[in-house]
């Protein structure tokens, strides 16, 4: 596992990027160092998650466990856009699959895409 956190603040975005395989705790590990960093800089940060070099290795019961995670965050979460860039239909599918099990109670958007444009032109869209 390879991951990379970088803060852009002119863009107003952290960027985070993972290559290698990627299960559960390395994505909760890795938000973990997210959250600190988002909790430090204050709102207005959007996050562009790229796992185009990444494989995800989740069990399905596992995908619960993160959204939990997730649930445990809300006050740093909330109101923020997060893009995934991903290049595996399935892994698109792991991303909408969080969205809708976080529920109405966490307010920030999770997307999929397939381009760093797409997911650019997302997050810039207010």
């Amino acid at each position: 596992m390879s991951c990379s956190i970088q803060l852009n603040n002119e863009q107003g975005i952290v960027y985070y990027q993972h290559n290698g395989t990627i299960g559960k705790n390395d994505i909760i590990d890795a938000w973990e160092k997210v959250l600190t960093l988002l909790i430090h800089q204050g709102t207005g940060y959007n996050l562009l998650l790229d796992f185009r070099e990444a494989h995800f290795i989740f069990k399905p019961f596992e995908i619960d466990e993160i959204v939990n995670f997730f649930h445990s965050s809300i006050s740093i979460l909330n109101g923020r856009k997060i893009a995934g860039i991903v290049i595996q239909s399935h892994e698109a599918a792991i991303i909408k699959l969080i969205e809708t099990l976080k529920g109405k109670d966490i307010d920030f958007q999770i997307r999929a895409f397939m381009t760093i444009k797409e997911a650019f032109k997302y997050l810039y869209i207010k």
